[in-house]
């Protein structure tokens, strides 16, 4: 008991001396020219004075530099440190009084390019070894009130431990909640949550540029000091900005009071830009100015308070929660303000508010935002349906237009009735799983436009279906004459079995026609069916509406009275069977026929016979044609007849043929039989006929001179052979 009563008494007596041992040592103060070089600061002993007390008043000027003379009075072997605050300087060099056979020491630290080090400093450590004397240069940045403080190695190595960990812990708080603030934003896609995790940022890089850790950081760090001080008034005008967005966003403003909505972007905006145009401003501007900058941006601090007030006073719940924690940020980052502005001198204490209380307050903002995620997480599950419900209505409106198309441009090309119809129904079937979901589905038609159709798609479910329709063929007759799409259910006694949907289609009776759906599970809804019978009728129209254009083409291209081609579409094939011989290298035959003598026909036994010898001559002449040979009404009681892939010879034999066919012929008239006969000319392909006009010309007059030699002939075109080429005069009759 005694000895520990002694080692009690012996530790209250080193903790009392401990002050005593470390404080002694005199400081002085000088306020020299900044060209002046460490020999001529030597010199100037008359212009230090000495520091009373444990704060220095720094105000930039330029062309001058403030020097610290520290004289250590502890016995030699002792080491103190002298802690000065962390303010902005540019530059802060030590030189220590050489021992014997030493160089003068020199010790360089910034504000802005730190040196690689301890991390999270809160001071300038300046170590006073074996009672040396020190002398320190300080070109401040910005106004300041720097307090200093002496101790041993163990007591600095503590506090600077003590204000590493709590700057540490801030920024891990401030930027964890910005982080959450960000899920949560990618989350729910709220406005407000994409404010407030901007505010987070912009609120921890305006701590770290203010309390010099920003400056640190590798490769940023030197950028951000390559730029200067105007980089953390920037900040902190940002960060008020995004402080006021963040507010207003928090308390739904836009809803209840739209023309206050209006004013705070007005100043959000305005703030911005102040913070810009500081970010550009040069450092000497900043010096001047750096009391003003405070008083603005302070105030601009202090609008995210007066908003959520304005909001607790009219009722907004998490308005009083918001208001104090906008309050506590504020007395943080106005007191940061101050001490940048050198209206405050930095502690321990002060450091608590700035660092703890912005971390405070981050926290509790997201803590009061904590109940709008139920309420955020329903409209954006409200929201996904109604998004879902949209994309479900936009992919099958997107298909029924793909369905449109599709058979617009299959049905724009089909040439027979049969093939219309085929196209569009089997694009139908294709179309139909991508808007429900089937497992198989087929069409069946009978009596529609004299046809009757059986598709499935997949194709290999053919049989079965048809197995199913001789099944059920009563029972879906019954629906289509119905007019009523049903869901059937499975076939047999197994529950399980497939689902079948039949959908009735607009075939005119007394045919009928039905489309089937099938798949494993569930019945087929009514909305499902109907959506079927729609896409149905899109297919029905197609064919419709392909009917009837190839219909209108036929009549456009058909010759009414003779039924063969007209002129037009006559001359056009022509021209691609031209192209098509000359890129081929084959040969191609062209026949001009003239009816003999058909206006005497006309006018002695009258205009209907005349018409029947030209409605019968296409039926007579067809069956000395091949399927690819073309024959067309060139006009009057003129003929075109292109021969493709024969030459002038076997051209001239198909035309003899037709001219003797045609003579062997007899025409009922009231007065009796009688004869018509036809004159032919023969032309082929040559290397100058660059058009199908051309070769008909040159048929045209080869026909003439058939007509010149007595009618019923046929003559070849000049160049093959021929006799001399008629002179150009009018049809001999």
């Amino acid at each position: 008991m005694i000895r520990f009563r002694v080692t009690l008494l012996i530790a209250l007596c080193a903790l009392i001396a401990a002050p005593s041992l470390f404080a002694a040592a005199r400081i002085e103060l000088a306020r020299l020219d900044a060209s002046m070089d460490l020999a001529e600061v030597l010199q100037q002993d008359g212009a230090f004075e000495a520091v009373s007390d444990d704060r220095i008043v720094l105000e930039p000027q330029q062309g001058s530099r403030y020097w610290l003379r520290i004289e250590p009075m502890q016995e030699p072997g002792r080491t103190q440190v002298l802690r000065l605050d962390r303010v902005p300087v540019s530059r802060l060099v030590a030189w220590y009084d050489p021992l014997p056979g030493e160089a003068p020491g020199e010790l360089i630290d910034s504000f802005l390019a730190p040196p690689s080090g301890e991390p999270l400093r809160s001071d300038f450590s300046l170590p006073l070894r074996d009672a040396r004397r020190i002398l320190v240069a300080i070109d401040p940045l910005l106004p300041a009130t720097v307090s200093w403080s002496l101790g041993g190695e163990r007591e600095a190595l503590i506090a600077s431990r003590g204000a590493g960990n709590l700057a540490a812990a801030s920024y891990a708080a401030i930027f964890a909640t910005a982080l959450v603030s960000l899920a949560l934003t990618l989350a729910v896609r709220e406005p407000a949550y994409r404010d407030f995790t901007a505010f987070a940022v912009l609120a921890g890089g305006f701590l770290a540029l203010a309390q010099g850790h920003a400056f640190e950081l590798p490769l940023l760090g030197p950028l951000l000091g390559a730029w200067g001080i105007g980089v953390l008034w920037m900040a902190a005008a940002l960060c008020a900005a995004s402080a006021l967005s963040a507010a207003q966003g928090l308390l739904g403003l836009s809803g209840r009071a739209p023309a206050l909505v209006r004013v705070a972007r007005a100043l959000v905006w305005t703030l911005a830009g102040f913070g810009l145009l500081l970010g550009i401003l040069p450092a000497t501007v900043h010096a001047q100015f750096a009391p003003a900058a405070s008083a603005v941006l302070s105030a601009g601090l202090l609008l995210p308070v007066l908003a959520t007030g304005w909001g607790w006073a009219h009722g907004a719940r998490p308005a009083a929660a918001q208001c104090l924690m906008w309050a506590v940020f504020w007395l943080a980052a106005t007191s940061q303000l101050a001490l940048l502005s050198g209206w405050l001198a930095d502690s321990g204490g002060l450091a608590w508010l700035q660092q703890g209380g912005t971390a405070l307050a981050v926290l509790g903002l997201s803590i009061a935002l904590t109940d709008r995620v139920i309420a955020l997480r329903q409209r954006a599950e409200a929201m996904q349906a109604l998004h879902a419900s949209s994309s479900a209505v936009l992919r099958i409106e997107q298909k029924r237009r793909e369905l449109v198309e599709t058979l617009e441009a299959s049905t724009g090309t089909a040439v027979e009735p049969s093939d219309l119809e085929w196209r569009a129904f089997r694009q139908l079937l294709v179309v139909l799983p991508d808007v429900l979901p089937l497992r198989a589905q087929a069409l069946t038609v009978s009596g529609y436009r004299g046809f009757d159709y059986l598709l499935a798609e997949p194709m290999k479910e053919k049989p079965r279906i048809c197995a199913l329709l001789a099944d059920r063929s009563s029972t879906l007759k019954g629906i289509c004459r119905a007019r009523t799409a049903m869901s059937l259910p499975p076939e047999g006694a197994d529950p399980a079995g497939p689902r079948l949907g039949v959908v009735p289609l607009p075939v005119p009776r007394p045919g009928w026609g039905a489309l089937l759906l099938e798949r494993q599970e569930g019945a087929f809804a009514t909305e499902e069916l109907e959506l079927a019978g729609e896409f149905a009728e899109l297919a029905f129209k197609a064919v419709e509406q392909g009917a009837r254009a190839v219909e209108l083409k036929r009549r456009a291209e058909t010759d009414p009275l003779s039924g063969m081609l007209n002129h037009r579409a006559g001359e056009e094939l022509l021209d691609s069977q031209l192209r098509a011989a000359r890129h081929a290298g084959e040969p191609l035959g062209v026949l001009f026929l003239d009816v003999d003598l058909l206006r005497t026909v006309n006018e002695r036994f009258g205009m209907a016979v005349g018409d029947h010898f030209l409605r019968s001559l296409g039926g007579n002449l067809r069956p000395l044609l091949r399927d690819d040979d073309l024959m067309y009404r060139h006009g009057g009681d003129e003929f075109v007849i292109v021969l493709p892939g024969l030459g002038i010879e076997q051209s001239e034999a198909v035309a003899e043929r037709m001219r003797a066919q045609v003579a062997s012929q007899r025409f009922r008239s009231e007065q009796g039989p009688i004869k018509i006969t036809v004159s032919l000319g023969v032309a082929a392909l040559q290397p100058g006929d660059e058009s199908a006009r051309r070769l008909v010309e040159r048929a045209a007059r080869a026909t003439e001179m058939a007509k010149g030699q007595g009618r019923n002939q046929v003559a070849r075109a000049k160049g093959f052979g021929a006799s001399a080429e008629a002179p150009d005069a009018p049809p001999i009759f």
